[in-house]
């Protein structure tokens, strides 16, 4: 995560937010070398700008930032299983995932790691959620992205997976569970990450570069996508995905379809998501 003296960031990966990272390093190192008393701000009462725990979640935001504004990104989620295949830190770094009962995950594919999009997907949401304890039976349960999506964001993750029945999931109202995030959508994110740092007191012309800003693509174990993400996908596997992660297409209505780049409700913000 990013701390500011304004607002945090909460890097989830594969959504933007290392674009939005070396925004925010290019923006506050300007104004340190610009004057004298940046300088001597950063020396005597610590930087306008620190990183913590990369993929810290908002449970984590320290004492000193809490009751700041708290801004993240959101990615298309049929886009970003297709990433997290590509990128492939699953199979580079598996023994990061200790929750993850690999022996389990390599008798039902055989191949692994060598899988296809397909074999990874349903191996993604059936065995990488880091919650366990669901109410759900085993086909109705919540899949992975939707359960990262708990864990980075609700005051009580775990407590709130556990409460999540049939009925719960169907009312999609998470909003008192959650810290109250902002959410930049990432298939416009330099004018939603431009128009959030005017609203947050930044000089217009310190941040003007962000309108044109290209992508930030982070270095990684696996290759880009080479084709659209609905090339990845048949119909049984468009449908087993949406139902896993029906709670992430609920909260977020304009990502339950098959467009390339799907819109979220309310400029990043879906039914039962607090406003930022």
């Amino acid at each position: 995560m990013i701390l500011t003296d304004r607002f945090v960031f909460i890097h989830v990966a594969k959504t933007g937010g290392t674009c939005v990272t070396e925004v925010l390093r290019r923006i506050h190192e300007a104004r340190r070398r610009r004057t004298l008393v940046g300088r001597l701000t950063a020396r005597f009462r610590g930087p306008a700008l620190a990183e913590l725990r990369k993929h810290g979640h908002c449970a984590e935001i320290p004492p000193s930032h809490r009751g700041l504004p708290i801004v993240s990104c959101m990615r298309n989620p049929w886009s970003l299983l297709v990433s997290n295949y590509e990128y492939a830190w699953w199979k580079a770094h598996p023994e990061q995932w200790t929750w993850v009962d690999w022996d389990r995950v390599k008798a039902e594919y055989p191949r692994f790691p060598d899988l296809t999009f397909p074999e990874y997907a349903r191996m993604a949401i059936e065995h990488l959620p880091y919650f366990r304890d669901s109410p759900l039976p085993p086909a109705e349960r919540l899949g992975h992205l939707t359960v990262q999506f708990l864990r980075y964001y609700c005051l009580d993750p775990e407590g709130t997976f556990r409460s999540l029945d049939g009925e719960a999931v169907r009312g999609a109202d998470l909003g008192p569970r959650m810290h109250p995030v902002r959410f930049l959508r990432m298939e416009s994110l330099n004018a939603g990450l431009h128009g959030f740092l005017l609203e947050h007191g930044y000089d217009p012309e310190e941040i003007a570069f962000v309108r044109g800003m290209e992508p930030v693509i982070p270095g990684g174990p696996g290759p880009r996508p080479s084709r659209p993400w609905r090339e990845h996908y048949d119909e049984d596997l468009l449908r087993f995905v949406r139902h896993r992660e029906r709670l992430l297409f609920r909260l977020f209505p304009g990502y339950d379809g098959t467009a390339e780049a799907g819109e979220p409700a309310v400029a990043g913000r879906g039914a039962g998501v607090p406003p930022g």
